[in-house]
C-alpha cells in the first residue's frame, strides 16, 4: 500500500546527491525512493529538511556505512532539522513559565488520529491508518502549523490540516473511536497470552486417558 505513495522529484535527486557523497548501492537507491520515502512522508519531512539534513550527513565524524546505518544517520539529521525548523517561530512573550502541556498533542504540535476513509459507522476499520493533522488548540501547535504553511505556500502545495478542519470532516468523536480501537486491541492481546498459556500446560486428563489407553 505505502509504495503507492510516490515520490516527488526532489527527492529523487536528493537520494541521487546522497548516493554520490556516500557512494551507496543501487539497491539501497532503490528502498530509498520505493520505501524509505513514505516514511518520510508520513514523518512530515520537508524539502527543506532534507537540504538541511544532507551537508550535516557528509560532514559527520562517523559516516554510515550499512543500509541500517544509514537509514538512522539520515532520521537523525531529519529530525534536527524538522525541529529546528520548527522552533524558528519567536517564542510567546509572557512570564517565562513553561508551557502546560497540551492534552491534545502531549506538546509536539500535532494529533495522530484516524484517517477519514477509514472511519466508519463509528468504527476505526483495518488497516487502521492514521493522519497527523496540527494541533491549533496550544501555541506550540499553532507555531509548527505556520512554519509548516510557510514551507508549503513556497513549495506552491497544500499546507496541513488543523483538527478543527479535520473534525469538521468527521466529528468529534475520534477521540472515543480510538481509546475503545485500544482497549479492543490491549483486550485482544491479553486474549492471546492467556490461550497461549493454555496451549503450554499439559492437559492432566487427557494425558491420563492416553497412558490408560491399552496398547
Amino acid at each position: 500500500m505505502y509504495d503507492t505513495i510516490e515520490c516527488p522529484d526532489w527527492f529523487a535527486q536528493w537520494v541521487v546527491s546522497y548516493g554520490r557523497a556516500f557512494g551507496i548501492s543501487a539497491e539501497l537507491t532503490d528502498t530509498m525512493l520505493r520505501i524509505w520515502w513514505p516514511a518520510f512522508h508520513m514523518a512530515r519531512f520537508v524539502e527543506a529538511d532534507f537540504t538541511r539534513a544532507l551537508p550535516a550527513l557528509v560532514g559527520a565524524e562517523n559516516p554510515p556505512n550499512w543500509p541500517r546505518e544509514h537509514l538512522g544517520a539520515v532520521n537523525r539529521a531529519l529530525r534536527a532539522a524538522k525541529d529546528q525548523r520548527t522552533r524558528r517561530a519567536p517564542e510567546p512573550s509572557g512570564s517565562g513559565r513553561p508551557e502546560a502541556r497540551c492534552a491534545w498533542c502531549g506538546g509536539d504540535g500535532w494529533v495522530s488520529v484516524p484517517h477519514p476513509k477509514y472511519l466508519a459507522n463509528g468504527e476505526w476499520v483495518a488497516p487502521h491508518p492514521t493522519v497527523t493533522p496540527a494541533c491549533t488548540r496550544c501555541d506550540r501547535g499553532e507555531r509548527s502549523y505556520q512554519a509548516h504553511c510557510e514551507t508549503a505556500a513556497a513549495e506552491r502545495r497544500p499546507g496541513p490540516m488543523t483538527i478543527d478542519q479535520y473534525e469538521k470532516l468527521v466529528g468529534t468523536a475520534w477521540a472515543e473511536i480510538v481509546a475503545r480501537h485500544e482497549q479492543a486491541q490491549r483486550l485482544m492481546a491479553r486474549a492471546v497470552s492467556a490461550t497461549d498459556g493454555i496451549d503450554r500446560t499439559p492437559n492432566l486428563t487427557r494425558l491420563a486417558n492416553a497412558f490408560a489407553m491399552p496398547k
